[in-house]
């Protein structure tokens, strides 16, 4: 008798769920297949009361949840991560997993010459200046690798500035999970990321 009611607490759990998913075919911009793309990403994540997509008017999206990050975080790397994608400024169409009504473009991405915590993309604030703080003290022939997830790691006092960028996109895949999704953000004193890096280099 228990095992049938904890079935059906669960059964009505999974319909309330998916009641409560965002409409995909409302968000502004996108085609029929690209709605079709998020909503099974959606559908695939875990973390979908933190949801967030932001699209673009010329039809790129990005999406990103977390269980453990702040919302401002989430917030600000999918707008970077849609905005480097589409070349232009994007707007959240869901936040929290829910459609919002008012799509706003928000420019949210430097291309920044140096390394800097207020421009570091896909990385949270305190974090950034942790990875600042950290790159600017390391020694000569140094790299910094970061990913569109916000996993990052330097290496620094190689031998040449060659292997100090394999080091930092060795390091950066290990605390990424090995997924390849990691790419140089700086090759010593200068930030080699710009509009032509390719942020989705495991595709």
């Amino acid at each position: 008798m228990l095992f049938r009611f904890v079935l059906a607490a669960l059964a009505a759990g999974t319909v309330t769920a998916r009641a409560e998913a965002p409409d995909f075919h409302q968000i502004p911009f996108l085609s029929d297949a690209a709605s079709a793309s998020i909503q099974r990403d959606y559908e695939r994540v875990r973390c979908k009361q933190t949801y967030m997509v932001a699209v673009s008017p010329n039809g790129h999206w990005a999406s990103r949840c977390s269980g453990n990050k702040l919302s401002s975080t989430i917030t600000s790397a999918v707008l970077q991560k849609c905005e480097h994608s589409a070349g232009q400024p994007c707007g959240l169409a869901i936040a929290r997993g829910r459609n919002l009504p008012d799509w706003r473009a928000v420019s949210s991405l430097v291309y920044a010459e140096t390394v800097n915590p207020e421009t570091i993309p896909f990385v949270d604030g305190l974090r950034g200046r942790d990875v600042v703080a950290r790159y600017t003290a390391a020694r000569r022939n140094k790299a910094l690798a970061l990913s569109r997830n916000g996993a990052w790691a330097y290496a620094s006092g190689r031998l040449t500035m060659r292997q100090a960028e394999q080091a930092a996109l060795s390091n950066c895949e290990e605390n990424d999970g090995n997924r390849m999704r990691c790419f140089l953000y700086a090759s010593g004193n200068e930030v080699v990321f710009g509009p032509e890096t390719d942020i989705y280099p495991e595709r």
